[in-house]
Protein backbone atom coordinates (compact mmCIF):
# COMPACT_ATOMS: atom_id res chain seq x y z
CA UNK A 1 0.00 0.00 0.00
CA UNK A 2 2.97 2.47 1.17
CA UNK A 3 4.57 1.86 -2.30
CA UNK A 4 1.81 2.40 -4.66
CA UNK A 5 0.97 5.74 -2.66
CA UNK A 6 4.62 6.16 -2.77
CA UNK A 7 4.54 5.94 -7.07
CA UNK A 8 1.27 8.08 -7.05
CA UNK A 9 3.29 10.55 -5.46
CA UNK A 10 5.94 10.84 -7.89
CA UNK A 11 3.89 10.86 -10.78
CA UNK A 12 1.92 13.88 -9.43
CA UNK A 13 4.98 15.53 -8.56
CA UNK A 14 6.24 14.92 -12.04
CA UNK A 15 3.30 16.79 -14.01
CA UNK A 16 3.40 19.64 -11.68
CA UNK A 17 7.26 19.81 -12.87
CA UNK A 18 5.87 18.96 -16.32
CA UNK A 19 3.33 21.88 -16.33
CA UNK A 20 4.85 24.72 -14.72
CA UNK A 21 7.85 23.60 -17.19
CA UNK A 22 5.71 24.28 -20.27
CA UNK A 23 6.18 20.76 -21.61
CA UNK A 24 2.60 20.35 -21.40
CA UNK A 25 1.36 23.34 -23.50
CA UNK A 26 1.21 21.35 -26.45
CA UNK A 27 -1.21 19.77 -24.73
CA UNK A 28 -3.04 22.78 -23.04
CA UNK A 29 -3.35 25.54 -25.26
CA UNK A 30 -3.48 28.85 -23.86
CA UNK A 31 -1.64 28.03 -20.77
CA UNK A 32 0.83 31.04 -20.68
CA UNK A 33 0.54 34.67 -22.30
CA UNK A 34 2.48 34.26 -24.86
CA UNK A 35 0.71 31.70 -26.77
CA UNK A 36 -2.48 33.49 -25.97
CA UNK A 37 -0.92 36.93 -27.78
CA UNK A 38 -0.07 34.54 -30.60
CA UNK A 39 -3.35 33.46 -31.06
CA UNK A 40 -5.15 36.87 -31.09
CA UNK A 41 -5.99 38.21 -34.47
CA UNK A 42 -4.39 41.01 -34.96
CA UNK A 43 -1.48 41.34 -31.93
CA UNK A 44 0.64 44.11 -33.33
CA UNK A 45 -2.32 46.38 -33.65
CA UNK A 46 -3.02 46.28 -29.51
CA UNK A 47 -2.28 49.10 -27.27
CA UNK A 48 -2.84 50.66 -23.90
CA UNK A 49 -5.40 53.39 -23.31
CA UNK A 50 -4.81 56.46 -22.04
CA UNK A 51 -6.98 58.56 -19.60
CA UNK A 52 -7.79 60.95 -22.81
CA UNK A 53 -9.17 57.77 -24.74
CA UNK A 54 -12.03 57.14 -21.85
CA UNK A 55 -13.30 60.57 -22.82
CA UNK A 56 -16.62 60.93 -24.53
CA UNK A 57 -15.97 62.46 -28.11
CA UNK A 58 -16.46 66.05 -28.53
CA UNK A 59 -19.92 65.79 -30.43
CA UNK A 60 -21.09 63.61 -27.36
CA UNK A 61 -19.51 66.43 -25.33
CA UNK A 62 -20.68 69.43 -26.56
CA UNK A 63 -23.98 67.89 -26.29
CA UNK A 64 -23.75 67.21 -22.70
CA UNK A 65 -23.27 71.23 -22.02
CA UNK A 66 -25.99 73.11 -19.95
CA UNK A 67 -27.78 75.57 -22.58
CA UNK A 68 -26.92 79.04 -22.64
CA UNK A 69 -29.08 81.45 -20.15
CA UNK A 70 -30.70 84.60 -21.37
CA UNK A 71 -27.82 87.25 -20.38
CA UNK A 72 -30.80 89.81 -19.11
CA UNK A 73 -34.34 89.77 -19.38
CA UNK A 74 -37.07 92.58 -17.77
CA UNK A 75 -40.46 92.04 -16.71
CA UNK A 76 -42.42 94.62 -16.57
CA UNK A 77 -44.77 96.73 -15.73
CA UNK A 78 -45.95 96.02 -12.46
CA UNK A 79 -48.09 98.49 -9.95
CA UNK A 80 -46.90 98.60 -6.18
CA UNK A 81 -49.38 96.34 -5.02
CA UNK A 82 -48.69 93.54 -8.01
CA UNK A 83 -44.93 93.86 -7.64
CA UNK A 84 -44.93 93.02 -3.73
CA UNK A 85 -47.35 89.56 -4.76
CA UNK A 86 -44.96 88.82 -8.04
CA UNK A 87 -41.74 88.94 -5.52
CA UNK A 88 -43.63 86.78 -2.30
CA UNK A 89 -43.96 84.42 -4.82
CA UNK A 90 -41.05 84.34 -6.69
CA UNK A 91 -38.96 83.90 -3.39
CA UNK A 92 -39.76 80.33 -3.71
CA UNK A 93 -37.57 79.83 -6.60
CA UNK A 94 -34.43 81.68 -4.82
CA UNK A 95 -33.90 83.82 -7.19
CA UNK A 96 -33.16 86.92 -5.08
CA UNK A 97 -29.55 87.25 -6.33
CA UNK A 98 -30.56 87.29 -10.27
CA UNK A 99 -33.42 89.56 -9.96
CA UNK A 100 -33.37 93.24 -8.99
CA UNK A 101 -36.31 95.83 -9.45
CA UNK A 102 -36.21 99.23 -10.95
CA UNK A 103 -38.72 101.88 -10.91
CA UNK A 104 -40.42 103.20 -14.29
CA UNK A 105 -42.76 105.80 -15.65
CA UNK A 106 -45.34 104.21 -17.59
CA UNK A 107 -46.90 107.36 -20.28
CA UNK A 108 -50.30 108.62 -19.90
CA UNK A 109 -51.05 107.35 -23.55
CA UNK A 110 -48.30 106.83 -26.33
CA UNK A 111 -48.61 108.12 -29.95
CA UNK A 112 -47.70 106.36 -33.59
CA UNK A 113 -46.44 109.54 -35.54
CA UNK A 114 -44.23 110.08 -38.53
CA UNK A 115 -41.56 112.90 -37.31
CA UNK A 116 -41.61 116.46 -38.43
CA UNK A 117 -40.76 117.48 -41.56
CA UNK A 118 -39.36 120.73 -41.34
CA UNK A 119 -42.34 122.98 -42.86
CA UNK A 120 -45.88 122.72 -44.07
CA UNK A 121 -44.94 121.89 -47.59
CA UNK A 122 -42.52 118.67 -45.99
CA UNK A 123 -45.54 117.33 -44.09
CA UNK A 124 -47.86 117.83 -47.18
CA UNK A 125 -45.56 115.74 -49.65
CA UNK A 126 -45.72 113.08 -46.61
CA UNK A 127 -49.42 113.13 -46.43
CA UNK A 128 -49.70 112.42 -50.06
CA UNK A 129 -47.43 109.42 -49.59
CA UNK A 130 -49.43 107.88 -47.18
CA UNK A 131 -52.78 108.74 -49.15
CA UNK A 132 -50.68 106.88 -52.21
CA UNK A 133 -50.60 104.16 -49.54
CA UNK A 134 -54.53 103.91 -48.91
CA UNK A 135 -53.74 105.54 -45.65
CA UNK A 136 -56.27 107.76 -44.73
CA UNK A 137 -56.54 108.20 -40.62
CA UNK A 138 -53.84 110.30 -39.93
CA UNK A 139 -53.87 114.43 -39.78
CA UNK A 140 -50.59 117.14 -39.73
CA UNK A 141 -49.96 118.60 -36.17
CA UNK A 142 -49.52 122.10 -35.65
CA UNK A 143 -48.55 123.86 -32.65
CA UNK A 144 -45.02 124.13 -31.23
CA UNK A 145 -41.96 122.15 -30.32
CA UNK A 146 -40.36 119.12 -31.99
CA UNK A 147 -43.86 117.81 -33.07
CA UNK A 148 -44.73 120.83 -35.42
CA UNK A 149 -45.53 119.65 -38.72
CA UNK A 150 -45.29 115.65 -38.00
CA UNK A 151 -47.81 113.52 -38.88
CA UNK A 152 -50.26 111.14 -36.28
CA UNK A 153 -51.31 107.99 -37.13
CA UNK A 154 -52.91 107.34 -33.71
CA UNK A 155 -52.89 107.79 -30.23
CA UNK A 156 -53.33 105.06 -28.14
CA UNK A 157 -53.97 104.06 -24.09
CA UNK A 158 -51.65 101.28 -24.31
CA UNK A 159 -48.04 100.49 -25.45
CA UNK A 160 -48.99 97.16 -27.06
CA UNK A 161 -51.73 98.85 -29.00
CA UNK A 162 -49.70 101.35 -30.36
CA UNK A 163 -47.12 98.98 -31.53
CA UNK A 164 -49.66 96.67 -32.86
CA UNK A 165 -50.94 99.47 -34.90
CA UNK A 166 -47.07 100.72 -36.11
CA UNK A 167 -47.22 97.16 -37.44
CA UNK A 168 -50.13 97.01 -39.64
CA UNK A 169 -48.70 100.35 -41.08
CA UNK A 170 -45.17 98.62 -41.53
CA UNK A 171 -47.26 95.99 -43.42
CA UNK A 172 -48.21 98.69 -45.94
CA UNK A 173 -45.24 100.05 -46.40
CA UNK A 174 -44.81 103.22 -43.89
CA UNK A 175 -41.46 103.03 -43.20
CA UNK A 176 -40.57 106.33 -41.18
CA UNK A 177 -43.37 105.91 -38.45
CA UNK A 178 -42.25 105.23 -34.61
CA UNK A 179 -43.87 105.42 -31.51
CA UNK A 180 -43.71 107.90 -28.98
CA UNK A 181 -45.27 108.55 -25.45
CA UNK A 182 -47.41 112.03 -24.64
CA UNK A 183 -48.15 113.16 -20.85
CA UNK A 184 -46.68 111.83 -17.75
CA UNK A 185 -48.50 108.55 -16.26
CA UNK A 186 -48.01 105.99 -13.53
CA UNK A 187 -45.08 104.99 -11.24
CA UNK A 188 -44.93 100.95 -12.15
CA UNK A 189 -41.80 98.68 -11.07
CA UNK A 190 -39.75 96.29 -13.37
CA UNK A 191 -38.08 93.33 -12.62
CA UNK A 192 -34.65 92.21 -14.38
CA UNK A 193 -33.61 88.94 -14.39
CA UNK A 194 -29.83 88.08 -14.67
CA UNK A 195 -28.40 84.72 -16.12
CA UNK A 196 -31.31 83.00 -14.90
CA UNK A 197 -31.78 79.15 -16.83
CA UNK A 198 -34.96 78.91 -18.97
CA UNK A 199 -36.47 76.50 -16.49
CA UNK A 200 -36.45 79.10 -13.39
CA UNK A 201 -37.61 81.28 -16.64
CA UNK A 202 -41.00 79.61 -17.43
CA UNK A 203 -41.51 79.54 -13.54
CA UNK A 204 -41.16 83.00 -13.34
CA UNK A 205 -43.43 83.83 -16.41
CA UNK A 206 -45.99 82.29 -15.45
CA UNK A 207 -45.82 83.70 -12.15
CA UNK A 208 -45.87 86.92 -13.54
CA UNK A 209 -48.80 85.74 -16.01
CA UNK A 210 -51.12 84.81 -13.08
CA UNK A 211 -50.62 88.09 -11.19
CA UNK A 212 -51.00 90.71 -14.13
CA UNK A 213 -50.66 91.09 -17.76
CA UNK A 214 -46.69 91.67 -18.60
CA UNK A 215 -44.51 92.47 -21.49
CA UNK A 216 -41.20 90.34 -21.27
CA UNK A 217 -38.15 92.40 -22.99
CA UNK A 218 -34.92 92.46 -23.26
CA UNK A 219 -32.90 94.99 -20.62
CA UNK A 220 -30.98 96.63 -23.61
CA UNK A 221 -34.36 97.78 -24.96
CA UNK A 222 -35.27 98.84 -22.16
Amino acid sequence: MLRTFFWLLLLLNVALLALNGGYLDALLPGGHEPQRLQQQLSPDKLRLLGAADLLPPPAVLAQAEPAPVPACVELGDFTDLDAGRFETRVAALSLQQGMTRRRVVDSASYIVFIPSQGDKEGAERKAGELRRLDIKDFFVMQGEGELRFGISLGIFKTKTAAEAHLAELMKKGVRSARIGGRGPGSSKVAFLLRGVGEADLANVLKIAASISKVDRRDCAAS
